[in-house]
């Protein structure tokens, strides 16, 4: 009978630690495929947005660092709340948060945009979707291009990699029956020095 209870335990566990990893990989193939709908259903927006919000506030207070004394009260008056949402609106978005993964630098020039001019009631950009071909994984490449994946406790899993230089951390956490994507840590630094 115990012998049965370890059985048992020992492939819940294992399939409880196999799960991330299976989301992770449909993450890959919805970024791939630019699967807006996806992205829509499987992310903590609000957690995201958060996230997002401390993050902007960080490179726009660095942006700001770098003008003169009165520059600096003149913009951080008239960078309120209102307009970081406003901001936050147009970067958090399935639309943008495929880019970000697919294409950082790109990501990077739109956030730059935004930042200078940021505009309410913007058209969303229509994305479509892309075909998806498995090739089969290229070991050396995950090799190279992921420095952490695993858990970083017992609901929350991390994975931690460099995409076209810029280093990404993800955590997903896992709600009722399902992973989903909680935070993008974005390299603040790097983004600042390339503003």
């Amino acid at each position: 009978m115990k012998k049965k209870i370890l059985i048992i335990f020992f492939i819940l566990s294992f399939l409880y630690i196999l799960w991330p990893f299976i989301n992770i990989y449909k993450f890959y193939v919805a970024v791939k495929k630019s699967d807006i709908e996806f992205f829509t259903n499987n992310i903590n927006w609000q957690s995201l947005r958060s996230g997002f919000k401390d993050d902007l506030e960080i490179i726009i207070d660095k942006k700001i660092g770098k003008k003169k004394n009165i520059e600096k009260q003149l913009l951080k008056t008239l960078l309120g709340n209102s307009l970081i949402e406003i901001i936050l609106e147009e970067i958090v978005s399935p639309e943008n948060i495929v880019l970000l993964l697919n294409d950082p630098k790109k990501y990077n020039e739109m956030l730059k945009k935004e930042i200078d001019n940021p505009k309410i009631n913007k058209k969303k950009k229509n994305i479509k979707k892309e075909k998806f071909n498995f090739k089969g994984p290229n070991l050396k490449r995950i090799r190279e291009k992921v420095n952490y994946v695993f858990f970083i406790n017992l609901n929350t899993f991390r994975i931690d990699f460099n995409h076209d230089g810029y280093p990404i951390k993800v955590d997903l956490k896992f709600t009722p029956f399902k992973w989903r994507l909680y935070k993008i840590y974005l390299p603040v630094d790097l983004l600042v020095s390339k503003l």
